[in-house]
């Protein structure tokens, strides 16, 4: 008996684990409009999107490489703004999102890789209770 209710415990808490992992910490709190409404671009602290044709380029604190960018495809962007650190979100449950420049003449199937994308990355977003701010590229 005594080593079911230790399985038991031990499962609960390993359960408990798994569903911490899949959330943002709770210490970032929900959007703070009045802290990032007048914020230019070039000033932006939360994470940055620039969603392309073949994933996504997050742009934050806490990652390492040129400029603090990394291109993951879109089934790794949860994991990756889960493992943010706090620091990396000051206004709260929002980032910056960009589509990939346009280049002149007909690139519909680039357009249409996007449009899926950025369908996908939405999805994530919600899922995490992350708002988008949308901006031009």
């Amino acid at each position: 008996m005594r080593a079911f209710h230790s399985a038991t415990i031990v499962t609960a808490l390993i359960g408990s684990l798994a569903a911490a992992d899949d959330h943002l910490n709770a210490a970032i709190g929900p959007p703070n409009r009045a802290l990032y409404r007048s914020i230019r671009a070039r000033d932006w602290q939360n994470p940055t999107i620039i969603v392309q044709e073949d994933g996504v380029e997050v742009q934050a604190k806490g990652i390492t490489g040129i400029n603090g960018r990394k291109h993951v495809p879109v089934e790794a962007l949860k994991g990756l703004l889960i493992s943010l650190p706090v620091d990396a979100w000051p206004y709260g449950r929002v980032v910056a999102q960009i589509d990939q420049g346009y280049f002149p003449g007909p690139r519909y199937e680039e357009l249409r890789r996007i449009a899926l994308t950025r369908t996908r990355v939405r999805d994530v977003l919600k899922s995490l209770r992350i708002t988008a701010k949308f901006w031009p590229a």
